[in-house]
């Protein structure tokens, strides 16, 4: 009999344990732990597709889908899990919530991304309607996701319609309505010229958003009190890294009121990219970009208009990388 593995649990230690196996010229094929990592859980995930495919009765088959719902999820690998997120949905109707909406997740993300969004957002009905009577909390993550799906589906103007199918089912949740009204604040920005940055940066320098003309531009609204904002910036180092050299920007906008903690901040984290205080404009970048609550971003495109709003992760990299490469189009004879 086969050994039974348990695929939920995924540590350092055992990444770490599959690359001391690994042969030596595979190891120098990655140049970052990045991408070594992004490698082998790719592999884990078709690993783990090909033995469900093999073994959809097995008596383990739920915690490999549970793996491989989640994988799809973190790795951007929604469309490759979708067939077996519809089956799941069909054949497991006794699985637990957490289960079904992980399913329900990759289902809807994959349609996005596919440019099916009315059907996205009927994926998005059952999951609102699964937890209408729970913490709103996984509701707005799901309504989060699809909003920047549709995006990077091409389909940007569907991101209001989730938010509005959000903002309905949690009808009497203040807080709810709260976040959706600043989300559809900003993104009425969508497709417009960007609003004017024009302010001294930290180091003294004056930084102008329109001097970044011709490039792909994150302006990101950030502060040092922000806990989502600083767990995002280890990917914002790396996407920086990556992507600069080909025509990647990054405005930070601090909402700090002290300007001697982003100070603190920086010199024990330096930023690569500039960083200006909202309060160096009496904010009028924040309030021309509509900026409520944080972490919010975004991207404008090298004609100066504002595309995508609110991506991150694997959304804002898939999205700058895109865009990126379709101005490199544009200029080439």
């Amino acid at each position: 009999m086969a050994a039974s593995h348990d695929w939920t649990m995924v540590t350092a230690a055992g990444l770490i344990a599959v690359f001391l196996v690994a042969p030596t010229d595979a190891q120098e094929a990655f140049d970052s732990f990045e991408s070594l990592r992004r490698h082998h859980a790719k592999a884990g995930f078709e690993a783990t597709a090909a033995y469900l495919a093999a073994h959809p009765d097995a008596a383990d088959a739920r915690e490999a889908y549970r793996f491989l719902f989640q994988t799809a999820l973190d790795e951007d690998l929604t469309p490759q899990a979708k067939p077996h997120a519809v089956r799941f949905l069909q054949e497991q109707a006794d699985a637990p919530l957490s289960e079904k909406s992980r399913a329900r997740r990759v289902a809807m993300l994959s349609l996005a991304l596919e440019g099916e969004a009315d059907a996205a957002l009927d994926v998005l009905g059952e999951e609102l309607a699964a937890f209408r009577r729970l913490d709103p909390s996984a509701a707005i993550d799901a309504a989060t996701a699809l909003a920047a799906a549709v995006q990077r589906g091409g389909k940007p103007e569907f991101s209001s319609r989730v938010y509005d199918r959000l903002r309905r089912t949690f009808f009497l949740n203040s807080g709810v309505e709260t976040i959706v009204g600043n989300r559809l604040a900003r993104l009425e920005l969508l497709g417009k010229p960007a609003p004017a940055i024009a302010a001294p940066d930290l180091e003294g320098n004056q930084a102008i958003l329109a001097d970044f003309a011709g490039k792909v531009v994150l302006v990101d609204f950030w502060a040092t009190n922000c806990p989502p904002c600083l767990e995002e910036l280890p990917q914002l180092r790396r996407l920086y890294a990556d992507l600069h050299s080909s025509g990647f920007e990054i405005l930070a906008v601090s909402l700090d009121e002290e300007e001697d903690l982003v100070r603190e901040f920086l010199a024990r984290s330096p930023l690569p990219w500039r960083t200006i205080l909202s309060t160096a404009d009496d904010e009028a970048a924040r309030n021309a970009f509509r900026i409520e609550t944080i972490p919010a971003n975004f991207l404008i495109g090298p004609d100066g208009k504002v595309a995508r709003v609110d991506l991150h992760g694997n959304d804002l990299r898939s999205e700058v990388e895109r865009m990126l490469k379709d101005a490199k189009g544009r200029t080439e004879p």
